[in-house]
């Protein structure tokens, strides 16, 4: 079996190498790679992948792993163009691409830092969360009290931590506990779905899976929205670590 590579970059931050190799069994082309930070090298986790038609009608999409990896899989054969949305990184869009039923296009996706800070801009991030979550079905709507906006959180009467704002929403079949595995452990956020799993929901700050010590001492007042995702949708995502759940949290541009 051989192979053959052909690699290329453009000025908006793509580097594209497609790879010829034997056709997978029973499927088309998969599309994957790595998403990176320009100038670091470092991955980029969360991202939100797409592969979008000439039409503007995004056929497939996935988010990529806590070490910027991703694979995803248009539909049927075409030409589609790459989209990559990140809070915090520019807007990426790729040239568009001829992907047909064989072999698989291997990517490295640069992704440029956007400024922040300005509190102007704050109330923008709540929206690009939503965007995140959209292509999977995963409006506000559908996640009911499971979406917590900023709104929800101002409604609190006093400031408190996450566990405080999701303990707020009365959500059935939701534990919030503070796990100590010992003394000299930090306060934990475990939220757990009770009825489907022992195991605390993984916590993704702005994109990035973290301990769930690091999320526990948040101020409410830096948070700009919390999505809370049952484990059939935190797996769509993060595969076997979302087994049980997901708590994903963005704070507020210029705080935390």
């Amino acid at each position: 079996m051989s192979s053959r590579s052909t690699c290329l970059a453009n000025s908006v931050g793509l580097a594209l190498c497609v790879a010829t190799v034997a056709p997978l069994e029973g499927g088309g082309q998969a599309v994957s790679g790595v998403v990176i930070e320009e100038g670091r090298n470092t991955p980029v986790g969360g991202a939100f992948i797409s592969l979008t038609d000439r039409s503007g009608t995004r056929r497939a999409g996935t988010m990529a792993d806590s070490l910027g990896v991703f694979r995803v899989s248009p539909p049927e054969a075409g030409e589609y163009y790459i989209d990559v949305i990140r809070i915090g990184y520019m807007p990426l869009r790729s040239p568009l691409l001829a992907l047909g039923t064989d072999g698989v296009a291997s990517l490295e996706l640069v992704m440029r830092p956007q400024a922040i800070g300005l509190e102007g801009l704050e109330v923008s991030v709540e929206r690009e969360a939503e965007a995140l979550l959209a292509p999977f079905g995963l409006t506000p709507a559908r996640l009911r009290n499971r979406w917590i906006g900023r709104d929800a959180i101002d409604r609190m009467t006093t400031p408190g931590f996450p566990k405080d704002v999701i303990r707020w929403q009365n959500i059935s079949g939701l534990s919030v506990d503070e796990v100590d595995p010992s003394r000299e452990a930090r306060p934990e956020l475990c939220v757990r779905f009770v009825r489907r799993s022992r195991a605390c929901a993984l916590t993704v700050l702005n994109g990035a899976i973290v301990p769930r010590s690091a999320v526990f001492h948040l101020d409410t007042r830096d948070i700009e929205a919390i999505a809370i995702l049952e484990p059939i949708d935190a797996a769509t995502f993060y595969g076997t670590e979302g087994g049980g759940g997901a708590v994903l949290i963005w704070t507020r541009r210029g705080r935390s």
